[in-house]
């Protein structure tokens, strides 16, 4: 708002302010006592009344009458200044969390896009309105409905349940054939192995060494 602030740093260039300070701490408690003000509406009403009275005592009028508030400048918007502001990173699809919501950024015309993984001010207004300040650049903000929809009821059966190890290996099980050995008996298996054995060994002549 191009408002300076000059502090001042000793008693002596306060004493003016100060010695009002000491008046109203000692004399509106008393004028307030003597007017039996016991609730904020009659207390409002008796400062209202020690307001002129005070000014006509003690009121000077200043060297200079005109008035040393300068008009606000036109590209300010008090509402953006005087409000709650938060610092967001913009994501992919222009969106941004803000108190648990997801909102889009609405692209304002005459306004550059804000590149993505860009750091923006989210401004809360007053009234509860809620947009992203960005390099002098205002742009709205709305929200974005993450609520999942209801599934639809129909007459199907629901599918049977998969066990976990069906669920772990979707392709079935390989399941060997009746006559398979492994479905056979231990002896069974064993006479089996014998006389594959037998079969596999095959005796060598004596014209067939070396």
């Amino acid at each position: 708002l191009g408002i300076e602030h000059i502090p001042a740093r000793s008693p002596q260039a306060k004493g003016r302010i100060e010695r009002s300070y000491l008046t109203l701490q000692e004399r509106l408690t008393v004028e307030l006592r003597l007017a039996g003000a016991s609730t904020c509406e009659e207390a409002n009403a008796v400062l209202q009344r020690f307001i002129e009275s005070y000014n006509q005592k003690f009121a000077v009028p200043p060297a200079d009458p005109e008035s040393a508030f300068r008009p606000i400048p036109f590209h300010l918007r008090l509402d953006h200044i005087f409000c709650w502001k938060e610092y967001r990173t913009l994501n992919p699809g222009y969106t941004l969390q803000y108190k648990g919501e997801t909102y889009r950024v609405v692209p304002a015309k005459n306004a550059p896009d804000i590149p993505l993984r860009s750091v923006v001010e989210v401004h809360q207004l007053a009234g509860g309105n809620l947009s992203v300040a960005w390099r002098g650049y205002i742009y709205d903000l709305e929200p974005i409905a993450t609520g999942s929809t209801k599934p639809t009821k129909t007459n199907t059966a629901p599918p049977a349940e998969r066990s976990p190890k069906e669920k772990a290996n979707a392709t079935p099980p390989h399941r060997p054939a009746p006559d398979h050995p492994w479905r056979k008996s231990w002896a069974s298996r064993r006479a089996y192995s014998a006389t594959a054995g037998a079969k596999a060994t095959i005796p060598v002549s004596e014209t067939s060494k070396p």
